[in-house]
């Protein structure tokens, strides 16, 4: 993306006399008056705000915020604000740092962000591309786990990646967030201890070098964890506005995983197995939640699936029921 510095001399959306912005060419496609070219203001998702420099003229923004860096040249712009990459930038960036916990050159990342948008079932693409398995290769933990249940996964999980997906109390309990700080150290040792009668009686040492590694995923805001375990991290705020969301459900459509139940007998067995939805009812559930996109609060991979399902067992009502409750 081409960038270089500007100077607004008035203010726009908050942007004050003299700021320094980030800027980049319309892309293609969008349309914008002659005048108004080359003096386009990046923005969250495709519409943006325009000023001629003098006169302000724009178009409005839902999230349109203060970006939260400055143009370095006129050739080169360094970006600190994750927002302002396509989803599909920030996809890959996830992966990337997933797959440095995995491979070992790092020991912890948290991926924080918006429910059901794709943040586990990037992370398990990475580690099934090494042929990991979770329970063959890294291990997954769902729900409650603290004090001395954590220390006894790391010990025997050690030398493995841990997986924690939705298990948020980790970041919550004292303790945890101490096993936490040790385990995911700087320092080439990283030794763990738990010097209490309590190791003894599980069969456990009262102290390991753990040699592991860890990948959060959670719907927590990042600074709601702790700042002492989230410095030992990677971390990524991976979040989708509806446009972003429809983007990347398009891209993965025909491998998202939608089935037709199985039909059963009276005890129980299965008669007729599940079989995957067919591409032309896809792409008719998709149609329809584009065209609905501004009816509907929060789109995700999960209101896609909801609705597929509403669109198989609900045919009369699908629409107006996956407005309701997709």
């Amino acid at each position: 993306m081409k960038t270089r510095k500007t100077v607004l001399s008035g203010g726009v959306h908050g942007y004050m006399p003299g700021d320094e912005v980030f800027v980049a060419e319309p892309r293609p496609g969008d349309k914008w008056p002659a005048a108004f070219r080359g003096q386009v203001m990046a923005a969250m998702g495709k519409r943006v705000v325009v000023t001629d420099g003098v006169n302000g003229w724009e178009i409005p923004l839902p999230r349109l915020r203060r970006p939260s860096f400055a143009v370095c040249s006129e050739d080169q712009a360094v970006v600190t604000d994750l927002d302002f990459y396509p989803a599909a930038d920030r996809t890959d960036f996830m992966c990337r740092l997933a797959n440095m916990v995995i491979t070992g050159v790092s020991p912890s990342l948290i991926v924080a962000g918006d429910p059901g948008i794709g943040k586990t079932y990037n992370v398990r693409q990475e580690f099934a591309k090494l042929g990991l398995e979770n329970g063959d290769g890294y291990y997954t933990v769902k729900g409650r786990i603290l004090g001395l249940g954590l220390y006894k996964l790391l010990y025997q999980m050690n030398g493995h990646v841990v997986l924690f997906d939705d298990a948020d109390d980790v970041f919550q309990d004292k303790t945890s967030k101490n096993i936490l700080k040790a385990a995911l150290d700087s320092y080439d040792e990283r030794l763990i201890s738990w010097h209490t009668s309590g190791a003894d009686r599980e069969g456990l040492p009262r102290c390991f070098v753990f040699t592991g590694a860890a990948i959060f995923i959670t719907n927590l805001d990042l600074s709601r964890i702790d700042a002492a375990v989230s410095d030992r991290s990677f971390r990524i705020n991976f979040t989708m506005n509806n446009e972003e969301a429809l983007d990347r459900i398009k891209d993965v459509l025909p491998f998202m995983d939608l089935h037709h139940p199985a039909e059963l007998d009276d005890n129980g067995n299965v008669v007729v197995p599940e079989t995957p939805v067919a591409m032309d009812m896809r792409e008719e559930v998709f149609e329809y939640l584009t065209s609905m996109r501004d009816e509907i609060a929060k789109i995700s991979f999960r209101t896609m699936i909801n609705a597929v399902r509403l669109r198989i067992t609900q045919e009369d009502r699908w629409k107006e029921m996956a407005l309701l409750f997709a």
